[in-house]
C-alpha cells in the first residue's frame, strides 16, 4: 500500500500491517482505512548512513484498529472526532462508528487532540471516547474498557509474532 491507498475490509476479516518499521497494526473486520503518507527518508548511503525520518499517517475512517508501535517515528491516526499522535511503545485500540470515536491506551501515552482543539494525554489504563464531556476513564471502571485491554493484548502477541516470522524470511 501507498500514499492514497484504501483498505476496506469485509466483515469477519482483519488486515495485518506494518506502515514503517516498528509500527504494527491489525485492521480488524468491516473497517475502512485510509493512507495518508508513509514515507522513510535516509541519510546518503543506503546500507550505510543513518535513517533521518519516518512518518506514517492514517485516517480511520471506520470500524477499528489495534496498533503496536515500537519504532522512532512520527505516527498520527486521524478519525472524524479527533487526530491521534501515537508515542513510541504505545498499544492502542482505537473504534470508530456512526457514534463516536473511542481510543483504548493498554501501554505507554498518545496525545489527541479533538475537534475542539484542546490536546490532551491519555496514558495506559485509560480510554477517551469523543464526543464526550468525560475526560479520561480506567479501563478498570468499565466492562467494554477491560474486554479491550484483554483483546489488544493478544493481538500485539499476534502482531509481533508475526513481525518475527517476517524477519526471517528471505527477501525474494
Amino acid at each position: 500500500m501507498s500514499a492514497g491507498s484504501t483498505l476496506k475490509t469485509s466483515n469477519g476479516a482483519r488486515a495485518n500491517l506494518v506502515l514503517i518499521p516498528g509500527a504494527l497494526a491489525q485492521v480488524s473486520g468491516d473497517s475502512e482505512l485510509k493512507i495518508d503518507e508513509l514515507q522513510l527518508r535516509k541519510d546518503g548511503n543506503e546500507t550505510g548512513d543513518a535513517m533521518r525520518e519516518r512518518v506514517a499517517r492514517i485516517e480511520l475512517r471506520r470500524g477499528g484498529i489495534v496498533v503496536l508501535f515500537e519504532g522512532a517515528a512520527r505516527f498520527t491516526i486521524t478519525t472524524r472526532a479527533a487526530t491521534i499522535n501515537v508515542l513510541p511503545s504505545c498499544l492502542l485500540r482505537l473504534s470508530v462508528d456512526e457514534n463516536g470515536t473511542r481510543a483504548t491506551c493498554v501501554r505507554g501515552k498518545f496525545y489527541a487532540t479533538p475537534l475542539n482543539g484542546q490536546v490532551v494525554a491519555v496514558d495506559a489504563g485509560y480510554f477517551r471516547e469523543w464526543p464526550s464531556e468525560r475526560g479520561a476513564v480506567s479501563v478498570a471502571e468499565d466492562r467494554r474498557g477491560q474486554t479491550d485491554t484483554t483483546a489488544t493484548l493478544e493481538t500485539a502477541r499476534e502482531l509481533q509474532e508475526l513481525a518475527v516470522a517476517q524477519r526471517d524470511r528471505l527477501p525474494f
